[in-house]
């Protein structure tokens, strides 16, 4: 719980006044404490339990709160999980290779031997540095 509200406050340096955050998750990030409860943590352990199905559902939370975080930078309403590489391609801000990434993570996630947990970690980091080139000064 503590992570997750850490991460909105983080997030909430990225919205101008006015601004909500509906349902943005406990997004991984170096906002986030080493030890707290996040994304690539459970997928490390989700793997090292050779728990697929867990893996899957951490993969699915990951991408919804991804979508979520640039839904509510780009000040657009969040049409939810249906077609949402269709709608994130209208978006017109988000990080470099956005659409890419999520495909290739969707590929990802049905094996325990993928290089998902690093995918992500890149994804993490273009997601920094999209959020710091649409709101500078909000490190």
């Amino acid at each position: 719980m503590l992570g997750l509200l850490l991460t909105t406050q983080a997030a909430v340096k990225h919205l101008s006044e006015g601004a909500s955050i509906i349902n943005i998750g406990s997004v991984a990030s170096r906002v986030t404490p080493p030890n707290s409860a996040c994304y690539l943590v459970q997928m490390k352990a989700a793997i090292a339990r050779n728990d697929l199905i867990n893996l899957n559902h951490r993969t699915t939370v990951w991408i919804a709160s991804y979508a979520d975080i640039l839904f509510a930078v780009n000040r657009r309403y969040h049409p939810g999980e249906k077609r949402l590489l269709t709608y994130m391609a209208d978006l017109p801000s988000r990080p470099e290779g956005a659409l890419e990434d999520i495909t290739k993570l969707c590929s990802f996630a049905g094996s325990l031997s993928s290089p998902i947990v690093e995918h992500v970690s890149i994804m993490l980091k273009r997601l920094d540095e999209w959020l710091n080139r649409v709101r500078p000064g909000t490190e």
